[in-house]
Order: structure tokens, then C-alpha cells, then sequence
């Protein structure tokens, strides 16, 4: 009789299976949800595995919005891994999200039909607007709090606090004569 997987039966097991996906040390793993390391182990070489070959096998009998659906929800589950390795200061399972997260991409793009040289012109054209950005934070660093807000209801922290960082660097300090003048101004 198969044992049953005590992960699969856990009530963070979406949490898991998402840090077993960002490649997460199964170490950590077991230390942040209270389950064996063993169980780990066999969780993520059985059941993780089995549910992705099912939903690859699955991808081919539904219509490409439920996979690019799937495709969109995994990458959402690696990117709050990544944050949280992160939080956590954990810089190889960092890079093991970022190799997932590729992979994902990868797998969306193929599916949408999306070539090579489309992405490195979108890519091309993000980085030239985060440049144009950056020197314009340079020179005028107030402009940084508008954007940083904006960033921020995009669920973009790390791009706002960057910014802000980039702003505070540029930001000429104030002498007391100068704070003076101001306030009677």
C-alpha cells in the first residue's frame, strides 16, 4: 500500500510546492513548515514532478488561456518565492527562483508564440526607460516620490525603493541657511 505524502496533506502545501519549484533548499523547506526533511525530499521528487508532467500532459487538452492561466499563476508563485528568499537573505535560492522564473517565461512565451528577437526588443526597450528614468531621478531627484508611488501600486517595491535610493544619493543636502530661507520664503 503507497504511503501517503504527509506534504501533500499540509495546509501551506501551495507554499511548498512553489519554494520546491524556485528551487528552495528542501533543508530550509522542512525547517520552515515543520515537516521531515525526508518528506521534503519525497514530495518534491514524486508528487511535485507528478503534478507537473500531469499538467504538461493536461496543457494539450485544454485551450492556450488555461495554460497561459497555469503559466501565469506559476510565475506569480515563484515570484513570492523569490521575494521571500529575498527577505530571507538567501541568495542561491534567489538565483534558483530566477532560473525558474526563465523557465516559466520561456514556457509562456513559447506557448503565446512569442520569437526570441520580439523579447530582446522588448527587453532593449525596458532597460532604455529605466536609464532615461534613472538619469532623470539624477537630475531632478524629486520627481523619484511620484514614481516610486506609482511603482509601488504596481506591486513593484524593490524597483520603488531602488529609485528612492537613487533619489536620497542625488539629493543635495541641506545647510541650515538653505532650510532658513525656506521657511521664510
Amino acid at each position: 500500500m503507497a504511503r501517503l505524502c504527509t506534504t501533500c496533506a499540509h495546509p501551506q502545501r501551495r507554499d511548498i510546492d512553489a519554494r520546491v519549484l524556485a528551487g528552495e533548499r528542501k533543508e530550509d523547506l522542512a525547517a520552515a513548515f515543520g515537516i521531515s526533511r525526508s518528506a521534503i525530499f519525497r514530495h518534491a521528487s514524486r508528487c511535485v514532478r507528478a503534478d507537473l508532467l500531469r499538467d504538461i500532459r493536461a496543457s494539450e487538452e485544454v485551450g492556450t488561456s488555461d495554460v497561459v492561466g497555469a503559466l501565469v499563476d506559476a510565475l506569480a508563485d515563484v515570484r513570492a518565492a523569490r521575494a521571500a528568499a529575498l527577505l530571507g537573505g538567501r541568495p542561491s535560492d534567489v538565483l534558483a527562483a530566477a532560473r525558474t522564473t526563465v523557465t516559466v517565461v520561456g514556457a509562456l512565451a513559447d506557448r503565446l508564440g512569442i520569437d526570441d528577437a520580439e523579447i530582446a526588443r522588448s527587453l532593449a526597450d525596458a532597460e532604455a526607460l529605466a536609464r532615461a528614468v534613472a538619469d532623470a531621478v539624477r537630475q531632478h531627484p524629486e520627481i523619484a516620490a511620484p514614481l516610486s508611488a506609482a511603482l509601488r501600486a504596481r506591486e513593484q517595491p524593490d524597483a520603488a525603493d531602488a529609485l528612492a535610493r537613487l533619489a536620497a544619493a542625488h539629493t543635495p543636502p541641506q545647510t541650515p541657511a538653505h532650510a532658513l530661507s525656506e521657511v521664510l520664503a
